[in-house]
């Protein structure tokens, strides 16, 4: 997950019980029980939702004043599990407090039972590649007293995980050891133009950064907003928000954007313009950057950008082969399969997807993996 969400405020394991439970993991402290995996679940993020995103009967002039509806994402992070062994399907159950109950489920990924109930349940299962993301984010609209200032609740977690042995498969049921309480204030007001909707983010950072001094610093960082901007009016489309952390920074693309035109300028200017100000610089002091590309569902909350992109677009961009090569490329963008498919696949895209590797991102400590798609310029 990204550090969007803040810090995981509950590290806690998966427990399984009953004798089969032996070889799996280490022994807990009840007789039949063992601990099979860790998990993390990071701090809720809660939202004023938009009148668009509520569907009948719950959106515009549905309201009768005395109730209101916000979102609701729960993210976790699932810990890798021993060789062999994997998770078969996941399930994230929320309980809120009386008086509120979750209305509708925007674009889940998975199996939800619940609807206009105080506690739901969000099933997430491996695609048909057989691997299941350990990052995972359920997502629900939750109809709250029009006077509430908290959306408090409970996250927990249940998990069946697979066990490979020979030519069997073994399954057992694991719960989380402990669950996650939450409290977290309601905006006054949703933000105009940030409501929940499926934006393009490009996430970008530049290499060796860490191990420049104080002047050297600020005059990359100048060189890397100065170039970026160049890049971005290259689009001639408005960003949503441009959100800057020292060396990196990340664009968020407003919806409904015509993909392709916008990444092959964005990525065209951005080679040119880093030539450009590299020519004036030596090699240890060359300009390198990584740029991670996705695209989802994404809402403005209270510390940045909530969604599945702005996580995914930091990992991506963070890749070890997208750090392996940027010792000799100036340039390495690496996309989500799924803006590869969509986007470097069509006719007329620049760089086109044939130019792309195909790779594996694995990064154990943010409990992520994903297929992604890496290009280099040189």
């Amino acid at each position: 997950m990204t550090d969007r969400w803040g810090p995981p405020v509950a590290r806690t394991a998966l427990v399984a019980e009953g004798a089969s439970t032996r070889s799996l993991g280490e022994r807990g402290p009840g007789a039949d029980r063992a601990r099979i995996g860790m998990l993390a679940l990071p701090r809720p993020i809660v939202y004023r939702a938009l009148p668009e995103d509520v569907p009948p009967p719950f959106g515009r002039g549905a309201t009768d004043g005395k109730r209101q509806v916000v979102g609701l994402f729960c993210p976790v992070e699932l810990g890798e599990l021993p060789r062999g062994q994997s998770y078969g399907s996941v399930e994230v159950e929320v309980a809120l407090p009386t008086g509120c109950r979750a209305v509708a489920f925007p674009d889940a990924p998975a199996d939800v039972t619940g609807r206009y109930a105080e506690r739901f349940v969000q099933t997430f299962r491996p695609p048909t590649d057989g691997r299941l993301e350990r990052a995972l984010v359920a997502h629900a609209l939750v109809e709250a007293p029009a006077d509430a200032v908290v959306l408090s609740g409970e996250v927990s977690v249940r998990a069946v995980v697979h066990r490979s042995v020979a030519r069997f498969v073994q399954s057992v049921s694991a719960t989380s050891e402990r669950s996650l309480a939450f409290a977290e204030g309601i905006p006054d007001r949703p933000t105009v133009g940030a409501g929940r909707a499926v934006r393009l983010v490009v996430s970008v950072d530049v290499r060796g950064y860490g191990t420049r001094g104080i002047e050297d610093g600020e005059r990359t960082q100048n060189r890397l907003a100065s170039v970026l901007d160049r890049a971005r009016e290259a689009t001639e489309t408005a960003v949503d928000d441009r959100q800057e952390g020292g060396d990196s920074l990340m664009l968020v693309f407003p919806p409904g954007i015509d993909e392709i035109t916008v990444l092959r300028r964005f990525h065209a200017a951005l080679v040119s313009g880093l030539a450009e100000v590299n020519l004036e610089l030596n090699e240890q002091a060359a300009m390198r950057v990584r740029l991670g590309v996705d695209r989802g569902l994404t809402v403005r909350a209270g510390l940045g950008w909530a969604g599945q992109a702005p996580v995914v677009a930091g990992r991506l961009r963070d890749a070890p082969q997208a750090r392996t090569a940027t010792a000799t490329a100036h340039v390495v963008m690496t996309v989500s399969d799924a803006v590869h498919r969509d986007v470097f696949r069509e006719p007329g895209a620049v760089p086109a997807g044939d130019a792309f590797q195909q790779i594996d991102v694995e990064i154990p400590e943010k409990a992520f993996s994903a297929r992604a798609w890496l290009h280099t310029d040189y």
